[in-house]
């Protein structure tokens, strides 16, 4: 069986994952490819989405052919293509944990490092009106690009700190099912929600 990756002819056994047949070419899989990170991204409109799909990416990412990588199997036929990630900016971090405070329409990231301390810390704009998805992928896409310049995959714990509307809003329906820790697609092993 054949697919075509950056041009390039590629042979593969039937029922293999997509995955193993892409890192030969260079596709990074920060989070070994379990489904966490939502950064091995590539374009192929030959995949349909899936629900990890919905979780990461937007509507319009989705309609364009964006596709993660780690949930699908190589198929005949299938053309794709991806960007390799340029060198890294800043230094490797093996652990890290997120604090996001989200104030009026303004999120404020800020990563730390094991030891609690600032790493660095973005600030993000976020669309007036926002509902529930563009709150998330207006957060995920610069959180996720924070950690791919610290070579971090996830962060161990996310806090976020919000009004109880936004926390709402965030969790798309009452948070406070969602105080055990559950994580909502966020770039985290956990999450800790506080009302402002």
């Amino acid at each position: 069986m054949k697919i075509t990756v950056n041009g390039k002819n590629c042979d593969f056994e039937m029922q293999a994952p997509l995955k193993e047949v892409l890192v030969p070419f260079g596709l990074n899989f920060p989070c070994k490819g379990n489904g966490k990170c939502g950064r091995c991204r590539i374009n192929c409109m030959g995949l349909s989405a899936t629900k990890l799909d919905e979780r990461f990416l937007t509507a319009e990412e989705i309609g364009r052919g964006i596709r993660l990588a780690c949930d699908k199997q190589a198929k005949d036929g299938l053309v794709i293509t991806f960007q390799a990630l340029e060198g890294k900016q800043g230094y490797k971090l093996k652990e890290a944990d997120v604090t996001l405070k989200i104030i009026n329409n303004v999120a404020f990231v800020d990563l730390l490092n094991m030891e609690g301390k600032s790493v660095e810390k973005i600030e993000i704009i976020l669309p007036i009106g926002f509902t529930t998805r563009t709150l998330r992928a207006s957060i995920v896409k610069p959180m996720l690009e924070l950690f791919e310049k610290y070579s971090v995959a996830t962060a161990n714990r996310l806090e976020v700190i919000a009004e109880e509307n936004i926390l709402n809003l965030l969790y798309g329906g009452d948070y406070e099912s969602y105080t055990e820790g559950v994580n909502i697609g966020m770039p985290a092993e956990e999450a800790v929600l506080n009302i402002i």
